[in-house]
């Protein structure tokens, strides 16, 4: 199975795994660098499923729109680098805001069907930096 470092100063999870900083582990899935993994050891070589990933910086009153693409099911991942920022999860008829600061992470695991428009937004009142990623899990 492949092995990855935590390359943080602080705890990073995803699909349901945790790393404190600087640990090791052995994993059956591909755990991307945006995330600030280090890849050890590749083998055997796993599907790199990220639909889309980036870095932004959010000035004061910024908004950042993450679309969902076309997947069946996905994981979103938002770090805060800097400041702090509200994750809001939008659906057809609902929203859902989460905060989130350098202390923490936001991540859902989610489906989405064929007529949803589905995206996650961040928005910041006094400026922020963000880390995210979107992942096809199937």
């Amino acid at each position: 199975m492949p092995v990855y470092k935590n390359g943080n100063d602080k705890s990073v999870s995803y699909s349901g795994e945790t790393w404190r900083p600087g640990e090791t582990k052995e994993v059956a899935f591909f755990a991307p660098p945006e995330m600030g993994f280090e890849e050890l050891s590749e083998h055997p070589r796993v599907r790199q499923p990220s639909l889309s990933s980036g870095e932004a910086s959010l000035g004061q009153g910024g908004v950042l729109r993450i679309q969902i693409g076309d997947c069946n099911t996905f994981i979103v991942s938002v770090i805060c680098k800097s400041g702090s920022v509200t994750v809001r999860e939008s659906y057809i008829d609902s929203e859902v805001a989460v905060p989130v600061d350098v202390t923490g992470r936001y991540e859902i695991t989610g489906r989405r069907t064929q007529v949803e428009s589905l995206y996650v937004s961040c928005d910041s009142e006094g400026g922020a930096a963000v880390t995210y990623l979107v992942s096809t899990l199937s």
